[in-house]
């Protein structure tokens, strides 16, 4: 596994010279802050060289022939080691900068190119360029020598860094991972830090699929509860949102998910890390479906598990990463209700709502202030009293974004979902903070800040399921103990 996935991988350098692709970009408490965030990857490398593995000089075109290798299949044991050999070597590193005034709008129009960023060490107080040197690691602090630049090895370091080696799934490819998977009964959003982990049950407990796999990295590392580990029972197929590192990287700190099959978007926006991600993924002997991007909106995927329950699987239809993700519908016919995943797909992207009446909820991106007008699905109510319902939020205890003080969840996001119905308790009444109270009401989270962690979430389709506090099989704590 590369270094940068390591545990053990505990303190940051920086680097002199970096290539860096945008990552993700977050506003942070209005339109003044925002958080740029990029995968980089130490251009000063050994194997960007002329013998190396992946000479830039000598264009995209030798990379691309070196990358496929001769009628290279990802079943081919083959062809997994030479995925492993290769994107196990590269030194990765995470880049964040938190950016004001003009410094947004020319980050913003160098947009999704590689760049070329000239680093130095630095020590000063709230320094806004933070390096890391792996997933958990704790950041070093740098400035520019000289402005960020558009690379003149684009082309390279995009045939270098991209998905193109993994065919797209058919439908009936995914239909078929879930063939005699029937009868969810319970919805688990684990508490793994600031992240997402959603775990689908049977009526005994066992996960029938998971829906992300995240915990807590960079900045927000130590907010991942410790151990962390996930009931694997039953080899069940892990569905992934989008690629953000914190709703993939439990599958780091637990390796046998990697060994799953995996239904994950293909992304255009491919960065270094996914596709090392996915390269781990086969060197494993895990599979990977990728869903491709349809060029206008289409009805969902539906997916049968038995012959009362049906999953809906789409695509969202933003641009970026968050908003071009695969949002999840699972629903319950005899009863008409239904839950619905998001990841961090804003509700404006979301083609398809669910037509059944909401039991649980999965707020978008942790409660991030999403600035959309659009209104949050609203909770069932019958003879204007409220139904059985759940608003689930996922977010680490004193979470952080960039050098700022802003966490999740946002006012904003609280009060979108609150105009809606849902009933947020104590997080609305004067002189509270959403977050820092247990809420009441119809919501439930997995965390309160600045702490501690309040562990996972239960959620049934009429009525609050018992709680899973260890799967009766592996005996691996599940905590999913709030109702």
């Amino acid at each position: 596994m590369n270094p940068y996935f390591n545990l053990k991988t505990r303190h940051s350098e920086v680097p002199r010279r970096v290539y860096a692709r945008l990552d993700n970009v977050e506003s942070l408490g209005g339109a003044d802050t925002v958080l740029f965030s990029y995968e980089a990857v130490n251009a000063d490398w050994e194997g960007f060289e002329g013998d190396g593995l992946f000479p830039l000089d000598l264009g995209a075109g030798v990379i691309s022939r070196r990358r496929r290798g001769s009628n290279a299949d990802q079943n081919d044991p083959k062809f997994r080691r030479i995925l492993w050999k290769h994107y196990d070597r590269f030194p990765f590193y995470g880049v964040e900068i938190t950016a004001w005034g003009q410094e947004i709008r020319f980050l913003l129009d160098l947009g999704y190119s590689w760049l070329e960023m000239l680093l130095e060490p630095t020590d000063e107080k709230d320094a806004q360029i933070q390096v890391y040197s792996g997933l958990f690691a704790k950041p070093a602090a740098a400035k520019f020598i000289w402005p960020p630049r558009r690379s003149k090895h684009s082309r390279a370091l995009a045939a270098t860094f991209n998905m193109s080696a993994h065919p797209n799934a058919r439908p009936a490819q995914i239909q078929k991972v879930f063939k005699g998977r029937v009868g969810p009964e319970s919805l688990g959003i684990c508490d793994v830090g600031q992240g997402n982990a959603n775990v689908v049950l049977d009526g005994n407990g066992q996960p029938l699929f998971y829906f992300d796999l995240g915990c807590g990295v960079k900045g927000n590392a130590p907010t991942t509860p410790k151990p962390l580990s996930f009931c694997l029972c039953g080899d069940p197929p892990i569905i992934l949102s989008h690629w953000d590192a914190d709703h993939w990287a439990g599958a780091v700190i637990d390796p046998r998910a990697l060994h799953r099959t995996w239904i994950a978007p293909r992304q255009r926006l491919s960065g270094p890390h996914q596709v090392a991600l996915g390269a781990n993924i086969l060197s494993h002997g895990g599979r990977l479906l990728l869903v491709p991007t349809p060029t206008v909106p289409r009805a969902p995927l539906s997916i049968s598990l038995g012959s009362t329950s049906v999953l809906y699987l789409q695509r969202a239809t933003g641009k970026d990463k968050n908003g071009s993700g695969l949002v999840l519908t699972v629903a319950q016919k005899r009863l008409d209700r239904a839950w619905l995943l998001t990841g961090d797909a804003d509700y404006a992207y979301i083609h398809t709502m669910p037509h059944s009446s909401l039991a649980g909820l999965v707020v978008p991106h942790h409660g991030a202030d999403m600035k959309s007008a659009t209104p949050a699905p609203a909770p069932p109510k019958m003879k204007n009293k409220p139904d059985y319902c759940r608003l689930a939020y996922s977010f680490g205890p004193g979470n952080k974004n960039g050098r700022t003080s802003i966490s999740h969840p946002t006012t904003s996001a609280v009060t979108r979902h609150n105009t809606v119905g849902w009933d947020h308790g104590n997080w609305v009444k004067t002189g509270n903070t959403p977050g820092t109270v247990l809420a009441g009401g119809d919501v439930r989270a997995t965390a309160s800040n600045p702490s501690p962690h309040l562990n996972g979430i239960i959620v049934g389709w009429n009525k609050p399921p018992s709680p899973r506090a260890i799967c009766p099989k592996c005996k691996i704590p599940m905590k999913l103990v709030q109702t």
